[in-house]
């Protein structure tokens, strides 16, 4: 577990993070709760999933679990290089892939949104099915120490409503996905992406663009 422990902490950038949600967690348990353990997958973490996975069974009780590879927001856009490729998925343990849509097809997963693909593969994707590409998207509030201090004081309402305009004024000007994805998308890149990551990754790309010019 110490491997475990390491790792988690190092990218939570907080010592002692793993030791407290294996706590939580236990505790959930002992109090009847269900868990929800998303599982991240990276280039760094694959040797350590059959022992992460072996630490949660061991605290027993309902749990439902997802692994999914390293997302594309926050900080995390800075860890690219950890994200996995199609050649790394034969890495993870068979039996661990049931808990990930990796090696599903697009007629088993019910919603674009579960659906993982390469870049490469989602550009390839989008020309045919661009009607079933969602027109909204989520959107995330991340805590960091920039904003801390605002989510902690501001009204509900305030902090919602600047969000939503953030939100706005990042995708509003963006062209249809089939444009930025023709003129952003790399063909070679074999990673793979969830199909609002690498919406986010193109919109990046377009906004810096302009920034730019």
């Amino acid at each position: 577990m110490n491997g475990c422990r390491e790792l988690h902490d190092l990218w939570a950038g907080r010592k002692g993070e793993f030791d407290f949600i294996m706590m939580m967690a236990k505790i959930g348990v002992r109090l009847g709760y269900e868990r929800q353990e998303n599982i991240l997958i990276s280039q760094s973490s694959i040797p350590q999933l059959q022992e992460l996975t072996n630490c949660f069974d061991a605290i027993g009780g309902k749990k439902i679990r997802s692994l999914n590879p390293v997302g594309y927001f926050g900080w995390a856009k800075m860890l690219e290089k950890e994200r996995i490729t199609r050649a790394d998925v034969p890495r993870i343990p068979p039996h661990l892939l049931a808990y990930s849509t990796l090696t599903k097809d697009d007629k088993e997963v019910n919603h674009v949104y579960g659906l993982l693909k390469s870049e490469r593969e989602w550009i390839e994707w989008i020309p045919n099915h661009v009607i079933e590409v969602p027109v909204n998207s989520g959107i995330g509030i991340h805590l960091d120490s920039s904003n801390i201090d605002y989510l902690e004081t501001a009204p509900c309402d305030d902090i919602f409503n600047d969000y939503v305009d953030q939100y706005v004024k990042k995708y509003q000007p963006v062209p249809d996905i089939r444009v930025i994805s023709e003129k952003y998308g790399d063909r070679s890149n074999e990673k793979i992406y969830h199909f609002y990551e690498i919406d986010n990754k193109w919109t990046d790309l377009y906004n810096s663009d302009q920034q730019g010019t």
